[in-house]
């Protein structure tokens, strides 16, 4: 299963071993690809809060992905789980 996540206009999409997808859905009938990021695993869930993506990514645990500009997503850094991470919620400044 894919996991989605929508907030401003963007969908935030945890697309397996393509990494994340950014989609800008802000007209229902024709969505455009805007932006992406290949991440070191395999991506499983996301959540977004702000401009901060968090991205469960299997082997390589959690990535955090600044996307204060979608186009250009830079990796601002992440946690090796010591298991298989394949959700990720977020609360306040717990994921």
């Amino acid at each position: 299963a894919v996991d989605v996540v929508v907030s401003g206009g963007l969908a935030f999409i945890a697309d397996t071993e393509a990494g994340i997808q950014i989609i800008d859905v802000g007209s229902p009938t024709t969505p455009v690809r805007i932006g992406g990021y290949a991440t070191a695993g395999t991506a499983y869930g996301v959540a977004v809060t702000g401009s901060l993506l968090y991205v469960a990514d299997d082997n390589a645990g959690l990535q955090i992905i600044d996307v204060a500009n979608p186009v250009v997503p830079v990796r601002l850094g992440g946690y090796n789980t010591s298991g298989r991470a394949s959700g990720v919620t977020v609360n306040g400044s717990l994921a």
